[in-house]
């Protein structure tokens, strides 16, 4: 259990650390943009930028903590706490930084 949860902690802060790059190359308008919930990621498929959902959850994070042959809607789908809702929320972060860059690029090519 504590091994899932630092390889759940540690692709969270993979994925953290690379909003405040962005930030660095966008203009104040990209900026605006919020982090979505699982829930959301969960109802709006056709938000998603650059994932499916039915991309592999082991595929895209490395690692097959969410179970075998997971796809990221799964993950998303699940309920519960602790671990179980550390893979919703892992997903949500990969999502959440996919739709900031399309829209940092938007804003930066416009």
């Amino acid at each position: 259990m504590m091994k899932r949860l630092v390889i759940v902690l540690s692709v969270l802060a993979i994925i953290a650390a690379m909003i405040p790059v962005l930030a660095l190359t966008t203009t104040a308008s990209a900026c605006d943009y919020e982090g979505r919930t699982p829930g959301y990621w969960k109802n709006h498929l056709s938000a998603w930028v650059g994932y499916s959902p039915n991309d592999s959850f082991e595929g895209k994070f490395g690692v097959d903590i969410a179970g075998p042959d997971v796809t990221l809607l799964q993950a998303l789908q699940k309920g519960g706490g602790e671990f179980v809702a550390l893979d919703r929320h892992a997903v949500a972060a990969l999502l959440n930084a996919a739709a900031r860059m399309l829209i940092t690029s938007t804003v930066w090519h416009r």
